[in-house]
């Protein structure tokens, strides 16, 4: 999947695109190369590279810039599939390693001509936070036909990243279906089949029903 991408620093923007292989994201400006799994962590691959344009925190990743990836997404309502763009704006401002991040991040799409976006002064943490609030703004009877609305995909109980960490359990769908609480979870959550990216979409998908699993 190409994710078409706006870089914007302080010397201006790049149009360019991030080459998602459902694993890991690379992102390519001006021929140097970054690579990040969760989006907020840009790393770059050759510190020998000539990078004078670009800022770097002390762990080689991205700092100082903007980007807006526009990252394919699927809805469905009455059973037809509406194709659709996810809008992920990412302000990266974390120069030093630890827990000082300052990343803003914000989600949004455009359906029936309608902009849906998160909260202006919510921080978005973690991509389930900003996929509930989108969701909650759509027009009854839309959902996300991909990881994150699908009925075997569900979150680690020891947190997650802002992308990229869900974990999916479509080879053991019965046992998943059947837990009612933290504990019945956390038996299972080792047996997981992998994990995927909340917008990842595979053969096996299935509508996900409220009250569904660990995160409901």
């Amino acid at each position: 999947m190409n994710i078409p991408t706006t870089y914007i620093d302080k010397f201006g923007s790049i149009e360019t695109e991030i080459l998602n292989d459902g694993k890991k994201l690379i992102l390519e400006i001006e021929g140097i190369k970054f690579t990040s799994i969760h989006f907020d962590d840009f790393e770059i691959e050759d510190i020998s590279t000539n990078h004078k344009r670009f800022s770097l925190n002390t762990n080689n990743e991205l700092n100082d810039c903007r980007l807006i990836c526009k990252v394919p997404l699927t809805l469905i309502r009455n059973d037809k599939e509406i194709q659709t763009s996810l809008i992920l704006d990412i302000t990266l401002d974390h120069p030093n390693l630890g827990w000082d991040y300052k990343t803003k991040c914000s989600l949004s799409l455009i359906i029936e001509n309608k902009l849906i976006t998160t909260k202006p002064e919510s921080i978005i943490t973690e991509f389930e936070l900003g996929l509930i609030q989108i969701i909650e703004q759509l027009t009854e009877g839309y959902q996300l036909k991909c990881c994150f609305g699908c009925a075997f995909a569900d979150y680690s109980v020891y947190g997650q990243s802002l992308f990229g960490t869900m974990l999916c359990f479509k080879n053991i769908k019965e046992k998943y279906l059947m837990v009612k609480d933290k504990t019945e979870y956390i038996d299972i959550m080792d047996s997981r089949d992998r994990e995927v990216q909340e917008t990842y979409l595979c053969e096996e998908f299935q509508t996900r029903k409220k009250g569904t699993g660990y995160r409901g």
